[in-house]
């Protein structure tokens, strides 16, 4: 193999490298987060605002809290919640229901 053979190997590499970053480089990027409010959450997660409240605050829902005190609002990530409700643990109610409708958990 003489030297030629070597660079035109290297360039092909180089080639297919580049190839790749290009692709990588033009994906599209990630759609920002969606933004939601107190009852679309509770909508999602099927509780009440009190319930969704204190999951915020004892870590147990994605959320965040915009203020302090009585004016402080909540607000959610629309994703984040997505991700959580698929994730999360079961619960005895959702077991129950399972076993009467005959699925298995």
């Amino acid at each position: 193999m003489n030297i030629l053979d070597t660079i035109q190997e290297e360039l092909s590499s180089m080639r297919k490298q580049m190839d790749l970053l290009v692709k990588l480089v033009q994906k599209p990027t990630q759609a920002p987060h969606e933004r939601i409010g107190m009852a679309e959450a509770c909508r999602m997660l099927k509780r009440s605002p009190d319930v969704v409240r204190d999951g915020v605050r004892n870590g147990r829902y994605p959320g965040y809290r915009d203020g302090t005190g009585r004016n402080a609002r909540f607000y959610f990530f629309r994703d984040e919640l997505q991700a959580y409700l698929e994730t999360k643990p079961a619960t005895v109610a959702s077991l129950a229901a399972k076993a009467r409708s005959g699925q298995r958990a």
